[in-house]
């Protein structure tokens, strides 16, 4: 009696185990916390553009550099500056301008890093999405490769006060 009392406890906390890495991988979707939120990091790999080009069409679209002293009506500001994913220079991007929280992007010559507070339980399709409408409020000056994106971390539940 003792023997089945003692695999059927093995038994659930294996289960318990397995399913705590299948929700913190992502893989089950469970809203373990209310209103937490979801912090991704990742990449999409771009059509190949130089940084000079880069500038001059964010320019193009009303996106300044971070200490433009001009009117204008456009948010958007942006920063040459050392991607620090990859050790590489590039352009950091606040398509609705300054504010709290992981909201810019970086971009290269061939990829687009983000990071990105999303809320809800971990959905891949969030950050695409939430990155897509970054590029569409630069104006699409990049053309993202849709089949190499790559989010390199994750972290739920992400509760944070900005």
């Amino acid at each position: 009696m003792i023997k089945i009392i003692l695999s059927v406890i093995g038994i659930l906390i294996a289960t318990l185990v397995i399913l705590y890495f299948l929700i913190m991988r992502g893989v089950v979707h469970v809203n373990i916390v209310p209103d937490a939120r979801t912090l991704y990091t990742g990449y999409v790999k771009i059509e190949r553009v130089s940084l000079p080009d880069i500038k001059t069409n964010l320019e193009k679209q009303g996106c300044r550099v971070h200490d433009y002293k001009g009117e204008t009506t456009n948010r958007c500001r942006y920063q040459e500056t050392a991607v620090p994913f990859e050790e590489k220079d590039g352009v950091i991007v606040y398509p609705r301008g300054f504010g709290w929280g992981p909201l810019s992007f970086y971009l290269t010559e061939d990829k687009l890093w983000a990071t990105k507070d999303i809320p809800g339980s971990p959905n891949p399709d969030k950050f695409k999405e939430q990155v897509r409408q970054d590029v569409n409020i630069i104006g699409n000056i990049v053309q993202i490769k849709e089949r190499s994106w790559k989010i390199t971390e994750t972290k739920y539940p992400w509760t944070v006060i900005y």
